[in-house]
């Protein structure tokens, strides 16, 4: 079973998820990757799976995933969460360029200032 990490929306981690029921994670590589996770709704894990939270594989950090919505459901097997996570880069869906802007020079270049101005370095 693969052991995820928990981090909040400023990536300070608060946790580790050790045992779930059903873990999915599909990766796209045109569109945004999903994980689904299938978890006992006990008090720990309502408070480590909020939305906003990222959650991480242990095996590979390097792609992480922002929980946007959850839901309960009550069954014979008890209260369950069902959590829903798409990749961060879903994070730039939620960015706004309102001016226009003129650029020269290579791809490459005007690229990197195009992430340093609008997704790191904003005003």
């Amino acid at each position: 079973m693969i052991e995820l990490n928990v981090f909040t929306y400023d990536f300070e981690r608060i946790g580790t998820i050790e045992n779930y029921a059903n873990l999915s994670i599909e990766r796209n590589y045109y569109q945004r990757s999903v994980l689904e996770l299938d978890i006992e709704a006990n008090d720990r894990n309502v408070e480590l799976l909020q939305k906003n939270n990222v959650l991480t594989t242990t095996t590979n950090i390097n792609y992480g995933y922002i929980i946007t919505h959850f839901s309960y459901t009550d069954n014979e097997n008890g209260e369950r969460i069902k959590i829903f996570a798409y990749s961060l880069n879903h994070l730039f869906d939620w960015r706004t360029v309102v001016r226009q802007e003129r650029h020269s020079g290579n791809v490459e270049t005007i690229l990197k200032r195009l992430i340093a101005n609008h997704c790191i370095n904003t005003s």
